[in-house]
C-alpha cells in the first residue's frame, strides 16, 4: 500500500478525486441552500397573496355595509355643504349670491355699503373660496350689528380682515369701514 502512494499519478488522481468530491458535496450543499431559500420565498409570496385574498373576501362580504356607510357619508356631507356652504350651479351664481347674502345683512342692520368689489375666487382642492370687498361709512351701532350678523349666519362667513377707522372729531362718530369677507362653496 505504501507503494501505490509514492506513485506520484496515482497521487495527482486521489487528489483531483478528493477535490472533486469535496466541489462535488460544496455544490450540493449550495443547490439545497438555495432551493430552500427559494422555496421559502415562493412560500412567503404565496401566504401573503392569501392574506390579501382573505382581505378582499372580507371587504367583499362586508360591501353592502361599506355601501350603506358611504350613502351616509354622501347624504351627511350634501346636508352640511348645504347648510354651512353657499351652494350654486357655478362659481358666478355662488358670488351672486354671496353678495345677495352680504346686502341682506348690511339691510337688515342698517349698514350701508358704499362699495364692493369680488375678489378672485381662489380653489383649494374641491373647495372654492369666495372673497368679497365691502366698503362703507357708518356709525358705530350699525357697524356693530353687521358684525355680529355676518359671524352669525348659517353660512359659513369669515373676515380675512377689518379696518375700522374714525372720521372726524368725536361728536360726530362717524367710521370708515373696510372688511375682505370669505365664504365658501362646492
Amino acid at each position: 500500500m505504501g507503494k501505490i502512494w509514492q506513485n506520484e499519478t496515482y497521487r495527482r488522481m486521489a487528489l483531483i478525486g478528493t477535490a472533486a468530491v469535496l466541489l462535488f458535496i460544496v455544490g450540493g450543499v449550495r443547490s439545497y441552500e438555495y432551493t430552500g431559500n427559494r422555496q421559502r420565498e415562493i412560500r412567503d409570496a404565496y401566504d401573503m397573496k392569501l392574506m390579501e385574498l382573505d382581505r378582499f373576501r372580507r371587504i367583499l362580504a362586508d360591501r353592502e355595509l361599506y355601501g350603506a356607510s358611504q350613502a351616509r357619508l354622501q347624504e351627511l356631507e350634501r346636508d352640511v355643504a348645504g347648510s354651512r356652504f353657499i351652494t350654486a350651479r357655478t362659481v358666478s351664481l355662488a358670488e351672486v349670491r354671496f353678495q345677495d347674502l352680504v346686502d341682506a345683512v348690511a339691510t337688515k342692520t342698517g349698514l350701508e355699503i358704499s362699495s364692493r368689489r369680488v375678489l378672485k375666487a381662489t380653489e383649494v382642492e374641491d373647495v372654492k373660496e369666495l372673497r368679497l370687498s365691502v366698503n362703507s361709512r357708518t356709525e358705530i351701532g350699525p357697524l356693530n350689528d353687521f358684525l355680529h350678523e355676518i359671524e352669525s349666519q348659517q353660512q359659513a362667513m369669515f373676515f380675512e380682515s377689518v379696518e375700522i377707522k374714525r372720521l372726524g372729531d368725536r361728536d360726530e362718530r362717524l367710521y370708515t369701514f373696510n372688511a375682505v369677507i370669505k365664504a365658501y362653496t362646492l
